[in-house]
């Protein structure tokens, strides 16, 4: 597997769960457990939909001002910290705080060439959210099932997981037709770091950025 295809993965599932933290700003819940906390996660599911599906149907912004404002939200709401935590598993805990900070800017960084590259891929897609349902007695972390809906393609299944941090629901892992990406991006991390290092592992995302910036001149 090449360099770009051996991290890719990693920022698409860094990219869903971004964009899923637009809806963590401001959506406040109460403590709750079984169905009512899985009703409030849905609810979540369904303020990502349509923040961003708004901001991808604003004909008057120009793709980098679009870029500009899902970045605005992802400031205002996204701990991307914790993301690069999650996915960089037992290993944050033994990285420095220069090897964290390193891995978080390469992930923004990324995070916003994808966002770019991204966005003339909307061709009207909708999120159909279906049902929600709690994976503990408590309600700390739920379940929500949905389809994208393309008007030229199938639907792809979706399941978001989120997890009751505090007063508000947070997404923490996409499932997309039965693929975990933040396990399988987890597990492809683990294996760069297992045979290279945090060194190897930057240098692979600092390939991957330069080719990025490539394929984008060349455009």
């Amino acid at each position: 597997m090449s360099t770009v295809k051996a991290v890719s993965a990693l920022w698409r599932a860094g990219l869903v769960l971004a964009l899923g933290a637009v809806v963590w700003l401001g959506l406040a819940v109460r403590p709750a457990g079984g169905q009512e906390a899985a009703e409030q996660a849905r609810t979540v599911v369904e303020r990502l939909a349509e923040q961003a599906i708004a901001v991808l149907e604003r004909s008057e912004l120009s793709p980098e001002a679009k870029v500009r404002e899902l970045e605005r939200l992802l400031d205002e709401a996204a701990d991307l910290s914790q993301i690069a935590k999650l996915v960089l598993g037992r290993y944050w805990r033994s990285a420095s705080d220069v090897e964290r900070s390193r891995f978080v800017e390469l992930f923004r960084k990324h995070l916003r060439r994808q966002l770019a590259s991204r966005l003339d891929l909307y061709r009207g897609q909708r999120l159909e959210v279906g049902e929600s349902v709690p994976l503990d007695a408590r309600g700390r972390n739920v379940l929500v099932r949905s389809r994208i809906l393309s008007p030229d393609a199938a639907p792809v299944a979706v399941d978001w997981v989120l997890r009751r941090q505090g007063e508000r629901f947070r997404i923490i892992d996409v499932v997309v037709e039965g693929v975990s990406l933040l396990r399988s991006q987890r597990e492809e991390v683990a294996a760069i770091l297992a045979r290279e290092g945090f060194a190897g592992l930057f240098a692979r995302l600092e390939e991957a950025l330069r080719a990025q910036e490539g394929a984008t001149s060349r455009e």
